[in-house]
């Protein structure tokens, strides 16, 4: 059983990695279910196990964070895919490891940069959470998600 500290520590976020976000241009904050982005991430169920399996305590990605050896956060990019005639998929990521991390402690939420597909006409640093589309299929597996799923912190964070 867990103890109340393990309930609430969180995956940490540092100034540092908004920045590294920032110059990498993408747009926005958000927390989604780590389930979900494991689901976004891994081709089938046994991939999805082998991640959980390899994942380290959640408290040694906060450390990792806390010193500097991990530069990104949990990052979805998101791209029209020329295979699905013109949907979206998640073409990149970072931060599986640490979504299994958050699942095994028990956390239903985990904060994950977002960069949205590109449009006509708007330059990229202006993009938000609005350009995120509404349904986006899985970068390598069957997994779907709805923007509504995503639950906005922090819009235009490229700005």
């Amino acid at each position: 059983m867990k103890t109340f500290k393990q309930f609430m520590e969180e995956l940490e976020v540092n100034d540092f990695q908004m920045k590294v976000a920032n110059s990498n241009k993408f747009h926005a904050l958000v927390h989604m279910h780590p389930q979900k982005f494991l689901q976004m991430t891994t081709k089938d169920a046994a991939h999805m196990k082998q991640i959980m399996d390899d994942a380290q305590p959640l408290h040694k990605y906060n450390e990792y964070t806390r010193t500097g050896s991990t530069y990104n956060a949990p990052s979805l990019k998101i791209d029209k895919h020329p295979d699905l005639r013109g949907f979206h998929k998640v073409v990149s990521h970072e931060g599986r490891h640490r979504a299994a991390a958050l699942l095994k402690a028990g956390h239903t939420t985990m904060p994950v940069f977002i960069k949205a597909p590109y449009h006509d006409g708007v330059p990229e640093r202006q993009h938000g959470f609005e350009h995120v589309p509404e349904v986006i299929h899985g970068q390598v597996g069957k997994g779907v998600m709805l923007k509504s799923d995503m639950k906005l912190i922090k819009d235009r964070t490229a700005v």
